[in-house]
């Protein structure tokens, strides 16, 4: 977060962080060992598929395209709350 200037102060606290999906999409975007947006859609399980966000996802996520490209398509806070956890494999 810091390298990427994502951090209002000069340090981090791991009890408190905020960071907004375009953060989080930078960060993903500047991992090594990430997969992309277009990759990790199609790894969700099978009970997602009728997902609203996910339907979204597939229509309009491409091979190539960026994690804050692929964030900016979902468009509001409460869908990209709903994708991170599934599509990092949290859930």
């Amino acid at each position: 977060m810091a390298s990427l200037r994502l951090n209002s102060g000069d340090t981090l606290r791991r009890d408190h962080v905020k960071l907004t999906p375009n953060g989080l999409a930078e960060i993903l975007g500047a991992s090594d060992g990430i997969i992309s947006p277009y990759d990790a859609i199609k790894k969700l399980p099978a009970e997602l598929s009728d997902a609203e966000w996910v339907k979204d996802a597939k229509k309009s996520w491409k091979n190539g395209m960026g994690w804050s490209e692929a964030m900016g398509v979902l468009g509001n806070s409460a869908s990209i709350a709903q994708a991170m956890p599934n599509l990092l494999g949290l859930v």
